[in-house]
């Protein structure tokens, strides 16, 4: 079963989103922090229940870095959190969602295996395996 976790929000500086986020009430859960395997610094705010996960592109070399072009500041990606990952990511795939990444683990996410996937209908989403995260 898929639970909603966060939204990912595309950000070209850290500091100025975190604090503009406060100002909307928002706070701060996860501090940024290095993921060294997307290239991207990541935080994790949260408000009424609802988390958002801040990624700040490091270099050019981020996967990210050129979907600023297109998004700017902007959210670009739900994640559904799982405790079957596998049978949950074949099914996805079963039903027309398309790998985008392969799975790798999220320093910023506890090191738990995520993969991206690109649906036609609502774009992208991330699965994550919810075993031991906590927030």
């Amino acid at each position: 079963m898929l639970t909603f976790h966060h939204v990912g929000y595309l950000v070209k500086s850290m500091n100025k989103s975190i604090g503009a986020f406060e100002t909307l009430g928002y706070s701060l859960v996860r501090p940024p922090a290095e993921d060294g395997i997307r290239r991207a610094l990541i935080a994790f705010m949260q408000k009424d229940g609802i988390r958002i996960e801040l990624i700040q592109p490091m270099d050019r070399e981020s996967p990210v870095y050129g979907l600023l072009k297109h998004y700017k500041n902007a959210p670009y990606h739900l994640c559904y959190e799982t405790d079957d990952f596998d049978g949950d990511l074949c099914r996805l795939e079963a039903e027309g969602f398309t790998r985008f990444t392969e799975t790798q683990p999220a320093p910023c996410m506890g090191n738990r295996n995520v993969v991206f996937l690109m649906n036609a209908a609502i774009g992208m989403i991330e699965l994550y395996d919810k075993e031991l995260f906590g927030i």
